[in-house]
Protein backbone atom coordinates (compact mmCIF):
# COMPACT_ATOMS: atom_id res chain seq x y z
CA UNK A 1 0.00 0.00 0.00
CA UNK A 2 2.98 2.42 0.92
CA UNK A 3 4.58 1.90 -2.33
CA UNK A 4 1.25 2.29 -4.52
CA UNK A 5 1.11 5.61 -2.79
CA UNK A 6 4.86 6.36 -3.50
CA UNK A 7 3.99 5.50 -6.93
CA UNK A 8 0.96 7.33 -7.70
CA UNK A 9 2.03 10.61 -6.16
CA UNK A 10 5.46 10.43 -8.01
CA UNK A 11 3.28 9.38 -11.58
CA UNK A 12 1.55 12.76 -10.90
CA UNK A 13 4.89 14.85 -11.70
CA UNK A 14 5.81 12.58 -14.68
CA UNK A 15 4.51 13.63 -18.47
CA UNK A 16 4.63 10.74 -20.77
CA UNK A 17 4.70 11.37 -24.14
CA UNK A 18 3.71 9.52 -26.13
CA UNK A 19 0.91 10.82 -28.94
CA UNK A 20 3.33 13.73 -29.46
CA UNK A 21 6.16 11.45 -31.18
CA UNK A 22 6.59 10.34 -34.91
CA UNK A 23 9.79 7.85 -34.45
CA UNK A 24 12.14 8.14 -37.61
CA UNK A 25 11.66 5.12 -39.88
CA UNK A 26 14.82 6.41 -41.57
CA UNK A 27 18.57 4.60 -41.59
CA UNK A 28 19.80 6.99 -39.38
CA UNK A 29 20.52 5.53 -35.80
CA UNK A 30 20.93 6.65 -31.95
CA UNK A 31 24.35 6.34 -33.10
CA UNK A 32 24.66 8.41 -36.03
CA UNK A 33 23.48 11.48 -34.88
CA UNK A 34 26.10 14.07 -32.88
CA UNK A 35 24.64 16.56 -30.66
CA UNK A 36 26.37 19.23 -29.14
CA UNK A 37 25.88 22.93 -27.89
CA UNK A 38 27.63 26.33 -28.26
CA UNK A 39 28.50 28.43 -25.48
CA UNK A 40 26.22 30.40 -25.35
CA UNK A 41 23.43 27.27 -25.59
CA UNK A 42 21.78 29.27 -28.19
CA UNK A 43 22.79 27.28 -30.64
CA UNK A 44 22.32 23.23 -31.54
CA UNK A 45 25.22 21.31 -33.87
CA UNK A 46 24.33 18.09 -35.44
CA UNK A 47 26.71 15.38 -37.46
CA UNK A 48 24.82 13.12 -39.52
CA UNK A 49 26.29 10.65 -41.92
CA UNK A 50 26.25 12.98 -44.99
CA UNK A 51 27.05 16.15 -42.96
CA UNK A 52 26.55 18.92 -40.49
CA UNK A 53 23.75 21.62 -39.58
CA UNK A 54 23.41 23.88 -37.10
CA UNK A 55 20.10 25.37 -35.98
CA UNK A 56 19.36 28.39 -33.64
CA UNK A 57 16.93 27.02 -30.03
CA UNK A 58 14.56 30.08 -30.02
CA UNK A 59 13.16 30.36 -32.10
CA UNK A 60 13.97 26.56 -33.36
CA UNK A 61 15.25 27.41 -36.65
CA UNK A 62 17.94 25.95 -39.22
CA UNK A 63 20.73 28.43 -40.03
CA UNK A 64 22.96 26.41 -42.00
CA UNK A 65 23.97 23.05 -43.02
CA UNK A 66 26.76 21.74 -45.15
CA UNK A 67 27.28 18.18 -47.04
CA UNK A 68 30.47 16.64 -46.45
CA UNK A 69 31.74 13.26 -47.87
CA UNK A 70 31.77 10.24 -46.00
CA UNK A 71 29.74 12.06 -42.95
CA UNK A 72 30.99 13.91 -39.65
CA UNK A 73 31.62 12.36 -36.22
CA UNK A 74 32.07 15.31 -34.17
CA UNK A 75 31.55 19.28 -34.65
CA UNK A 76 31.38 22.01 -32.83
CA UNK A 77 30.51 25.77 -32.76
CA UNK A 78 32.76 28.42 -31.16
CA UNK A 79 30.44 31.08 -29.60
CA UNK A 80 28.03 32.62 -31.84
CA UNK A 81 30.83 32.90 -34.53
CA UNK A 82 31.25 31.25 -38.19
CA UNK A 83 33.98 29.08 -36.70
CA UNK A 84 33.12 25.03 -36.87
CA UNK A 85 35.24 22.59 -35.49
CA UNK A 86 34.76 19.07 -37.39
CA UNK A 87 35.86 15.67 -37.01
CA UNK A 88 35.25 12.83 -40.32
CA UNK A 89 33.25 10.02 -39.31
CA UNK A 90 35.47 7.58 -41.77
CA UNK A 91 38.81 6.83 -42.06
CA UNK A 92 39.23 7.70 -45.11
CA UNK A 93 38.66 10.41 -47.55
CA UNK A 94 39.24 14.35 -47.43
CA UNK A 95 38.29 14.22 -43.69
CA UNK A 96 38.85 11.07 -41.99
CA UNK A 97 37.89 10.64 -38.33
CA UNK A 98 41.82 10.87 -37.21
CA UNK A 99 42.12 15.12 -38.33
CA UNK A 100 41.02 17.63 -36.51
CA UNK A 101 39.48 20.60 -39.07
CA UNK A 102 38.52 24.02 -38.28
CA UNK A 103 36.40 25.34 -40.62
CA UNK A 104 35.47 29.53 -40.98
CA UNK A 105 32.06 28.91 -42.68
CA UNK A 106 32.20 32.80 -43.90
CA UNK A 107 35.01 32.22 -45.81
CA UNK A 108 34.40 28.62 -46.63
CA UNK A 109 38.16 27.77 -46.09
CA UNK A 110 39.76 25.92 -43.90
CA UNK A 111 41.45 27.99 -41.38
CA UNK A 112 43.76 24.31 -39.75
CA UNK A 113 43.84 21.03 -38.89
CA UNK A 114 45.79 18.82 -37.25
CA UNK A 115 46.26 14.71 -38.00
CA UNK A 116 47.25 12.20 -35.65
CA UNK A 117 47.71 8.11 -36.02
CA UNK A 118 44.45 7.16 -34.15
CA UNK A 119 40.43 8.84 -34.39
CA UNK A 120 39.43 11.73 -32.84
CA UNK A 121 37.33 10.51 -29.80
CA UNK A 122 36.10 13.74 -28.15
CA UNK A 123 36.70 17.72 -28.64
CA UNK A 124 36.05 20.28 -26.43
CA UNK A 125 36.80 24.00 -27.29
CA UNK A 126 36.60 27.51 -25.61
CA UNK A 127 37.60 30.65 -27.08
CA UNK A 128 41.07 30.04 -25.53
CA UNK A 129 41.62 26.64 -25.84
CA UNK A 130 40.95 23.02 -28.04
CA UNK A 131 41.12 20.00 -26.27
CA UNK A 132 41.25 16.82 -28.14
CA UNK A 133 40.48 13.58 -27.14
CA UNK A 134 42.11 10.49 -28.31
CA UNK A 135 41.73 6.73 -26.81
CA UNK A 136 44.87 6.94 -24.42
CA UNK A 137 45.86 10.76 -24.39
CA UNK A 138 44.60 14.29 -24.01
CA UNK A 139 45.91 17.08 -26.26
CA UNK A 140 45.55 20.61 -24.99
CA UNK A 141 46.13 23.13 -27.95
CA UNK A 142 46.18 27.51 -27.70
CA UNK A 143 42.93 28.13 -30.15
CA UNK A 144 44.97 31.00 -32.04
CA UNK A 145 47.71 29.74 -33.00
CA UNK A 146 47.34 25.45 -32.44
CA UNK A 147 50.07 25.34 -30.31
CA UNK A 148 50.23 22.03 -28.11
CA UNK A 149 50.62 23.13 -24.38
CA UNK A 150 49.87 20.52 -22.47
CA UNK A 151 49.65 16.27 -23.07
CA UNK A 152 48.00 14.00 -20.52
CA UNK A 153 48.41 10.72 -20.81
CA UNK A 154 45.27 8.52 -19.79
CA UNK A 155 45.67 4.64 -18.74
CA UNK A 156 42.36 3.42 -20.04
CA UNK A 157 39.64 4.79 -22.42
CA UNK A 158 36.55 5.53 -20.49
CA UNK A 159 33.26 6.36 -22.87
CA UNK A 160 34.98 9.24 -24.65
CA UNK A 161 34.80 11.58 -22.20
CA UNK A 162 35.84 14.91 -21.04
CA UNK A 163 34.14 18.11 -19.37
CA UNK A 164 35.09 21.78 -19.66
CA UNK A 165 33.08 24.74 -18.07
CA UNK A 166 31.65 27.25 -21.25
CA UNK A 167 32.53 30.13 -18.77
CA UNK A 168 35.32 29.34 -16.60
CA UNK A 169 37.95 27.92 -19.14
CA UNK A 170 40.92 27.06 -17.15
CA UNK A 171 39.48 23.51 -15.65
CA UNK A 172 39.04 19.96 -16.95
CA UNK A 173 37.68 17.28 -15.97
CA UNK A 174 37.94 13.42 -16.88
CA UNK A 175 37.79 9.99 -15.85
CA UNK A 176 40.98 8.78 -13.47
CA UNK A 177 42.80 5.82 -13.29
CA UNK A 178 41.42 4.38 -10.39
CA UNK A 179 37.76 3.11 -11.44
CA UNK A 180 35.15 5.35 -10.17
CA UNK A 181 37.62 8.20 -9.51
CA UNK A 182 38.03 11.98 -11.77
CA UNK A 183 40.47 14.00 -12.30
CA UNK A 184 40.66 17.76 -12.19
CA UNK A 185 43.24 19.58 -14.08
CA UNK A 186 43.58 22.89 -15.17
CA UNK A 187 44.51 23.81 -18.76
CA UNK A 188 47.58 26.02 -18.52
CA UNK A 189 49.01 24.78 -15.31
CA UNK A 190 50.74 21.44 -13.71
CA UNK A 191 48.00 21.05 -11.56
CA UNK A 192 45.96 17.99 -10.44
CA UNK A 193 43.39 16.67 -8.16
CA UNK A 194 41.63 13.48 -8.10
CA UNK A 195 37.68 12.32 -6.60
CA UNK A 196 36.72 8.98 -5.56
CA UNK A 197 33.41 9.63 -6.87
CA UNK A 198 32.30 6.08 -7.53
CA UNK A 199 32.98 2.74 -6.81
CA UNK A 200 32.16 1.67 -10.02
CA UNK A 201 33.21 2.73 -13.45
CA UNK A 202 32.36 6.48 -14.87
CA UNK A 203 29.77 6.71 -17.20
CA UNK A 204 29.37 10.79 -17.44
CA UNK A 205 30.97 14.08 -16.81
CA UNK A 206 29.32 17.71 -16.44
CA UNK A 207 31.46 20.58 -15.22
CA UNK A 208 29.81 23.44 -14.84
CA UNK A 209 29.56 26.94 -16.60
CA UNK A 210 31.39 28.63 -14.26
CA UNK A 211 33.80 25.71 -13.16
CA UNK A 212 32.56 25.55 -9.44
CA UNK A 213 30.90 22.01 -9.44
CA UNK A 214 31.31 18.77 -11.38
CA UNK A 215 28.82 15.98 -11.53
CA UNK A 216 29.01 12.68 -11.81
CA UNK A 217 27.25 9.26 -12.88
CA UNK A 218 28.52 6.11 -12.89
CA UNK A 219 27.71 3.08 -14.82
CA UNK A 220 24.91 1.51 -13.10
CA UNK A 221 23.20 4.82 -13.46
CA UNK A 222 21.32 4.85 -9.94
CA UNK A 223 23.36 7.28 -8.18
CA UNK A 224 24.30 11.19 -9.21
CA UNK A 225 26.76 13.27 -7.01
CA UNK A 226 27.92 16.71 -7.19
CA UNK A 227 30.74 18.07 -6.17
CA UNK A 228 32.79 21.04 -5.02
CA UNK A 229 36.06 21.51 -7.78
CA UNK A 230 37.63 23.72 -4.81
CA UNK A 231 37.05 21.63 -1.79
CA UNK A 232 36.94 18.22 -3.95
CA UNK A 233 33.60 17.86 -1.51
CA UNK A 234 30.65 16.00 -1.98
CA UNK A 235 27.64 18.42 -2.00
CA UNK A 236 24.62 16.43 -3.16
CA UNK A 237 23.57 12.84 -3.69
CA UNK A 238 20.54 12.23 -5.82
CA UNK A 239 18.53 9.01 -6.79
CA UNK A 240 17.76 8.80 -10.44
CA UNK A 241 16.41 5.12 -9.92
CA UNK A 242 16.87 1.34 -8.06
CA UNK A 243 17.87 -0.27 -11.57
CA UNK A 244 20.79 0.48 -13.64
CA UNK A 245 20.53 2.04 -17.10
CA UNK A 246 23.30 4.02 -18.46
CA UNK A 247 23.30 8.11 -18.45
CA UNK A 248 23.48 10.10 -21.31
CA UNK A 249 23.02 13.53 -20.50
CA UNK A 250 23.98 15.63 -17.41
CA UNK A 251 23.05 19.09 -16.72
CA UNK A 252 23.01 22.35 -14.45
CA UNK A 253 21.01 25.61 -15.77
CA UNK A 254 22.79 28.54 -15.50
CA UNK A 255 22.55 29.86 -11.81
CA UNK A 256 23.32 25.67 -11.22
CA UNK A 257 19.95 25.53 -9.09
CA UNK A 258 18.28 22.75 -11.56
CA UNK A 259 20.01 19.28 -12.65
CA UNK A 260 19.42 17.56 -15.72
CA UNK A 261 19.71 13.63 -15.89
CA UNK A 262 18.54 11.99 -19.06
CA UNK A 263 19.20 8.05 -19.69
CA UNK A 264 18.44 5.67 -22.54
CA UNK A 265 15.45 4.85 -21.41
CA UNK A 266 13.49 8.16 -22.17
CA UNK A 267 13.95 9.63 -18.90
CA UNK A 268 14.54 13.46 -18.38
CA UNK A 269 14.85 13.57 -14.61
CA UNK A 270 15.21 17.62 -12.65
CA UNK A 271 16.68 17.84 -9.96
CA UNK A 272 16.67 21.25 -7.03
CA UNK A 273 20.50 21.18 -6.52
CA UNK A 274 19.97 23.10 -2.92
CA UNK A 275 22.26 26.21 -4.27
CA UNK A 276 18.81 28.68 -4.48
CA UNK A 277 17.64 28.79 -1.63
CA UNK A 278 14.19 30.34 -2.90
CA UNK A 279 13.73 27.76 -5.34
CA UNK A 280 9.92 26.66 -5.16
CA UNK A 281 10.71 22.99 -6.61
CA UNK A 282 11.44 20.51 -4.03
CA UNK A 283 13.13 17.00 -4.39
CA UNK A 284 10.70 13.77 -3.55
CA UNK A 285 12.01 11.38 -0.39
CA UNK A 286 10.18 9.17 1.47
CA UNK A 287 9.75 11.97 3.91
CA UNK A 288 7.97 13.66 1.84
CA UNK A 289 4.78 11.71 1.95
CA UNK A 290 4.69 11.40 5.91
CA UNK A 291 6.10 8.11 6.10
CA UNK A 292 9.02 8.86 8.03
CA UNK A 293 8.26 6.38 10.75
CA UNK A 294 8.67 3.37 8.45
CA UNK A 295 11.95 4.46 7.25
CA UNK A 296 14.05 2.40 9.32
CA UNK A 297 12.02 -0.82 7.74
CA UNK A 298 12.55 0.40 4.51
CA UNK A 299 15.66 -0.17 1.68
CA UNK A 300 17.84 3.03 1.77
CA UNK A 301 16.53 4.52 -1.81
CA UNK A 302 13.50 5.54 -0.44
CA UNK A 303 15.13 7.79 2.01
CA UNK A 304 17.37 9.72 -1.14
CA UNK A 305 16.65 12.44 -2.93
CA UNK A 306 14.33 11.94 -5.90
CA UNK A 307 13.62 14.73 -8.83
CA UNK A 308 11.14 17.35 -8.45
CA UNK A 309 9.85 15.63 -11.81
CA UNK A 310 10.33 14.56 -14.93
CA UNK A 311 9.30 13.75 -18.59
CA UNK A 312 8.87 10.62 -20.15
CA UNK A 313 10.22 10.32 -23.83
CA UNK A 314 9.71 6.68 -24.28
CA UNK A 315 12.82 4.40 -25.85
CA UNK A 316 14.66 7.50 -26.64
CA UNK A 317 17.64 8.80 -25.29
CA UNK A 318 17.98 12.56 -25.60
CA UNK A 319 20.53 15.89 -25.32
CA UNK A 320 19.12 18.82 -23.08
CA UNK A 321 20.15 22.58 -22.58
CA UNK A 322 18.31 25.09 -20.64
CA UNK A 323 17.10 28.04 -21.87
CA UNK A 324 18.88 30.95 -19.84
CA UNK A 325 15.57 33.02 -19.76
CA UNK A 326 12.63 30.63 -18.98
CA UNK A 327 11.62 27.27 -17.27
CA UNK A 328 12.30 25.75 -20.80
CA UNK A 329 14.51 22.82 -22.09
CA UNK A 330 15.54 22.30 -25.71
CA UNK A 331 15.97 18.75 -25.86
CA UNK A 332 17.14 16.17 -29.18
CA UNK A 333 15.92 12.28 -29.67
CA UNK A 334 18.21 10.54 -31.17
CA UNK A 335 14.84 9.56 -33.24
CA UNK A 336 15.58 12.90 -35.11
CA UNK A 337 12.77 14.70 -32.94
CA UNK A 338 13.20 17.97 -31.38
CA UNK A 339 11.11 18.78 -27.52
CA UNK A 340 10.53 22.31 -26.23
CA UNK A 341 9.74 21.01 -22.32
CA UNK A 342 8.29 23.63 -20.03
CA UNK A 343 8.81 22.81 -16.26
CA UNK A 344 7.17 26.06 -14.88
CA UNK A 345 3.93 24.44 -12.83
CA UNK A 346 6.15 21.68 -11.28
CA UNK A 347 3.18 19.36 -11.36
CA UNK A 348 2.10 19.54 -14.29
CA UNK A 349 5.38 19.63 -16.75
CA UNK A 350 4.22 20.07 -20.38
CA UNK A 351 5.77 19.78 -24.33
CA UNK A 352 5.23 22.94 -26.16
CA UNK A 353 6.27 21.67 -28.85
CA UNK A 354 8.25 18.69 -31.12
CA UNK A 355 9.49 19.18 -34.42
CA UNK A 356 11.03 16.54 -36.28
CA UNK A 357 15.13 18.09 -36.98
CA UNK A 358 15.92 15.09 -39.37
CA UNK A 359 13.55 13.54 -40.90
CA UNK A 360 14.78 11.31 -44.21
CA UNK A 361 18.83 9.89 -45.34
CA UNK A 362 18.35 11.69 -48.60
CA UNK A 363 16.38 15.30 -47.77
CA UNK A 364 18.41 16.16 -43.71
CA UNK A 365 19.30 19.55 -45.82
CA UNK A 366 17.69 22.74 -46.83
CA UNK A 367 18.48 23.99 -50.26
CA UNK A 368 21.23 26.53 -48.56
CA UNK A 369 23.06 23.67 -48.09
CA UNK A 370 26.03 23.26 -49.96
CA UNK A 371 29.53 20.48 -50.30
CA UNK A 372 32.65 20.79 -48.72
CA UNK A 373 35.40 20.25 -51.08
Amino acid sequence: MIDLLIVYKYLKKTIYIYNKMELANDSKNSDDIYISFNQTEKYACFGTSIGFYIYSLNPFKKILSRKIDLGISIVKMLYESNIIVFVGRSDSGLYPNNKLIIWDDSKKAVLGEISYSSKINNVNLTKDYIVVLLEKKIYIYKFESLELIKDIEITHHNNNIIAMGLENSELLVYPGEKTGSINITKLNEEYLQTIDAHNSKIENIYLSNDGQYVVTASSTGTLIRIFSTETLSKIVEFRRGADATQIKDLRLNHDNSILLVSSVKGTVHLYNTGVDPDLKAQNTSYDSYGMSYVKWALPQYFSDKWSFTQFYLPDISSCSTFDRNSHKIYTFGNDGQFYELDYEDINNPTVEKTIKYISDENDPFSERSSTIQ
